[in-house]
């Protein structure tokens, strides 16, 4: 589903598997069927080519139609997703073994079924009729743009007054001196610098007032704004004329060809010390014609580029780019025309909402649910996209990973913050909204009714809610929340409930929610659990999310969830899962605490792509390591381990890891009791090869074993590199885990090593990790001595430095009590029975 075509992305799959002879509909159905197949088809077309307007060249009668179709469409798929649930659970009845009994029953309520289907169907089909009426009696398809006479406010900012910009000072010296910074020899070299960041926050008067203040130290200077579309040719001409009027003002450029220009431009640069800024580069592409132009004849020449793609910054730096927040966030308007300034910014902006593809829009407007300045953790955001049908699997990718290129996407167009990046998995673990964004994405979505925010802050937007259909609602915690709005008693259309740090007696109860698919409730207090006693009515329900809200019990009633595909109730201080959670057969992500007691039955949940358990001992689930390799689709796992070390117990967990071929990212926090002796052996290169057989995965990105060990014990997982010594044991890998190609797929290796004799002689075994980029050592230094440390460091840092990627290296010292380096012994002072053992890689 998009925001753009309301929710007919997801209706017609829907419509098209009504056809089938599965649901065994009337002729005259079917009939009705295809007819709103066909005529919705269209409307989708026209739905997207309007949506590529901005509202205010709209013209007003082609927004109502829009709007009347967008509504129209949730209201079918209402229509539908509620027959399809209703037949399936028929379906489900004729496997009971007491069929026989209910027969009679069956058959009155698939009548029942199908009668109300074929007049639901007759009646959609005349609503259909009445809007493609409206659409050919009012000739709408050929009513779409209607564009005012304005001027691009991008010129604007060329000419912006910098004492207009609060903070440009302090900003513009530190990018002068990013210029300018390093030796005499590397200040000679040509020097290239990117201001990366979403439209409107300023870019453009920052790169101007630096051009200004440093152009008279150069030979030429140019500052050429290029646009989203532009001709090459014309920017070529454009520099040439910047640099040298004279020569080039009546240059024909189209006369000429793009290398005629491009040598050109080389010829003049040749020996000279220029200062060219290069303004609003949308694409990657563009950028490559222009750098080859550009001369490097260690004259110390500067270039300057502004763009909102992030993509086209490292392009231009030929590496990450740096995170400019902070500056941004120090530039602000002055007082003076603020009113203008905020209408130019928010048009700059709205040409990168405009210019992104459909299902991006979706993703963004969604975001105006959280609130200012709040941190969006990815997993739950994508997994909210999922259950809301904003994402949908394409080219063979899993439906998350299909979900995390969007996020990735919104990042690269500069669209939201990245935020929390995660060294293991190399990503970010979540977002953040430039408050600018939020302010536009907030009045689209206001206008286009796609979401009600009730905050205090935008309470000129929230009229009654009685006043039209509310299919999304978020709540966030106001000082006259509750005063100022009130919910209505039943919202049968709603599809997403957010409240965040709110009361829950704002909400109405769950039983007022027909369809709805999305219930977020974050820090919020529902004590009791009262308000979730209706749980399970939600039969549409697709995700759950609990997290930092107290909650006493989940009711057993929840089993009936057949739809539910994410249940997250971390921080919760959820004492135990109710056993009818295994029903949750579509249920694809499970968070829960340490503290919360897990399912006995988790190998019910097939379709299970990530983990994420609390503590797993054989008291609370005794088949757990059994139960684990029924989730061939997991993805991510993450458990706390807790329990005697029993040799057929964890034989048994490593042969269930061992057969999850599709799992990247493993977390384990082993908490164990008892003598470590057969844990050593399990893990030592003596193993039997059946144990071990198929580890790693091929798709294993990352993984992470952490736990209390006993002084001295041997390998873990010896198969995997470098695991040998992950829990503080001797480091000798086995062969098979210094084949070749072992782990294709990791970056970043975190080890903790003793500092003994048998360390030093020993190799990690890095070398056959093709991808490998950073190595972090935790050196335990307890009874060793001084020289002993420094030997082993010496060793290991020889064998990172002999790998081919050249990868960096972090070493730390560390005792029970301190962190420091010396010639003395480190010894325990407190008798030293534990030390903490971890291995990690990315």
């Amino acid at each position: 589903m998009e925001f753009a075509t309301g929710a007919i992305g997801t209706l017609l799959p829907k419509l098209g598997k009504l056809l089938s002879e599965e649901y065994n509909l009337q002729k005259n159905v079917k009939e009705g069927i295809k007819f709103l197949k066909i005529e919705l088809e269209s409307m989708q077309l026209a739905l997207k080519k309007i949506s590529n307007v901005p509202l205010d060249q709209l013209d007003e009668q082609v927004k109502i139609w829009a709007r009347d179709v967008r509504e129209l469409s949730y209201s079918i798929e209402d229509i539908i997703d509620t027959f399809m649930l209703r037949a399936d659970d028929l379906d489900q009845s004729k496997k009971n073994i007491f069929t026989w009994l209910i027969n009679k029953c069956h058959k009155l309520s698939e009548v029942k079924i199908q009668h109300k289907i074929a007049k639901d169907i007759k009646d959609v089909k005349i609503q259909v009729k009445a809007v493609m009426e409206r659409r050919d009696r009012y000739r709408l398809d050929g009513v779409v743009a209607n564009p005012p006479t304005i001027v691009d406010p991008r010129i604007l900012a060329l000419y912006e007054n910098v004492t207009n910009l609060v903070g440009i000072d302090k900003t513009s010296d530190d990018l002068i001196k990013r210029l300018f910074e390093g030796d005499d020899e590397s200040k000679k070299k040509l020097k290239l610098i990117s201001i990366v960041g979403i439209g409107g926050l300023g870019k453009t008067t920052l790169a101007k007032a630096v051009f200004e203040s440093l152009k008279m130290q150069f030979e030429c200077a140019a500052l050429i704004p290029v646009g989203q579309k532009p001709d090459i040719k014309k920017v070529f001409k454009d520099i040439l004329i910047e640099l040298n009027k004279y020569n080039y003002m009546k240059f024909d450029t189209m006369a000429l060809s793009e290398r005629y220009l491009i040598d050109e431009l080389r010829e003049y640069l040749h020996k000279r010390r220029y200062l060219i800024v290069i303004d609003d580069i949308w694409e990657t592409s563009t950028w490559k014609m222009i750098k080859c132009a550009l001369v490097d004849s260690n004259c110390g020449s500067r270039v300057i580029t502004t763009t909102r793609i992030s993509q086209v910054a490292e392009e231009v730096v030929n590496k990450p780019v740096e995170d400019w927040s902070k500056v941004y966030n120090s530039i602000g308007f002055g007082l003076e025309d603020r009113n203008e300034a905020v209408q130019n910014t928010r048009k700059i902006l709205s040409y990168s909402y405009y210019e992104l593809p459909s299902h991006l829009k979706t993703c963004l407007l969604h975001l105006s649910i959280f609130p200012e300045d709040c941190w969006i953790e990815k997993k739950s955001l994508i997994w909210i996209w999922i259950a809301e049908g904003f994402v949908h699997e394409e080219h063979g990718n899993k439906i998350y990973e299909v979900g995390e290129s969007y996020f990735t996407e919104l990042i690269n167009k500069g669209m939201i913050q990245p935020m929390g990046y995660d060294i293991y998995s190399d990503t970010f673990d979540g977002c953040r909204v430039h408050d600018m964004v939020l302010d536009l994405i907030r009045i689209l979505t206001n206008v286009e009714n796609f979401v009600k925010v009730l905050d205090k802050p935008y309470d000129e937007h929230n009229l009654s809610l009685q006043i039209s259909i509310v299919r999304r609602i978020a709540l966030h915690k106001s000082s006259n929340l509750e005063k100022s709005h009130n919910l209505a008693a039943s919202m049968p259309q709603l599809r997403s409930f957010n409240a965040i740090k709110c009361s829950i007696s704002l909400m109405p109860l769950l039983t007022s929610f027909q369809v709805l698919r999305v219930l977020v409730l974050e820090h919020c207090d529902i004590t009791g659990s009262c308000h979730l006693k209706h749980l399970g009515k939600l039969h549409q329900l697709r995700y759950l999310g609990l997290r930092y809200t107290c909650v006493d019990y989940l009711p057993t009633e929840i089993g009936a969830l057949v739809q539910l595909q994410a249940l997250d109730v971390r921080n919760t201080g959820l004492a135990a899962l109710p056993a009818s959670v295994g029903k949750l057969n579509k249920l694809m992500r499970l968070c829960v605490d340490r503290e919360t007691r897990v399912l006995a039955s988790v190998g019910n949940l097939t379709s299970l792509q990530e983990l994420s358990l609390g503590l797993v001992s054989i008291d609370i689930c005794s088949n757990f390591a059994v139960e684990v390799r029924k989730l061939s689709d997991l993805r991510i796992l993450k458990i706390s381990w807790l329990g005697e070390t029993d040799k057929g117990l964890l034989k048994a967990l490593v042969e269930s890891l061992c057969s999850l071929q599709r799992i990247q990212h493993l977390e384990i926090l082993v908490w164990l009791v008892g003598p470590c002796k057969p844990l050593g052996r399990l893990g030592a290169p003596t193993a039997t090869p059946q144990v071990l057989y198929g580890w790693p995965p091929r798709l294993l990105a990352s993984v992470a074993i952490m736990g209390e060990l006993h002084v001295r014990p041997t390998p873990l997982l010896s198969r995997t590199p470098s695991a040998g010594h992950g829990a503080a044991g001797p480091r000798r890998p086995s062969e098979d885990a210094k084949a070749p190609g072992a782990m294709p797929m990791v970056k970043h290796v975190e080890l903790c090593v003793p500092a003994s004799r048998d360390s030093v002689t020993n190799e990690v075994g890095l070398g056959n990790l093709p991808l490998l980029d950073v190595v972090s050592v935790l050196l335990d230094c307890e009874s060793a001595t001084g020289r002993v440390v420094e030997e082993v460091e010496t060793a290991l840092r020889r064998e990172v430095n002999a790998h081919p990627n050249n990868p960096t290296i972090q070493v730390n010292w560390f005792t029970h009590l301190s962190s420091n380096r010396g010639e003395e012994n480190y010894r325990d002072n407190l008798g030293g029975s534990l030390l903490s053992g971890c291995m990690k890689m990315t």
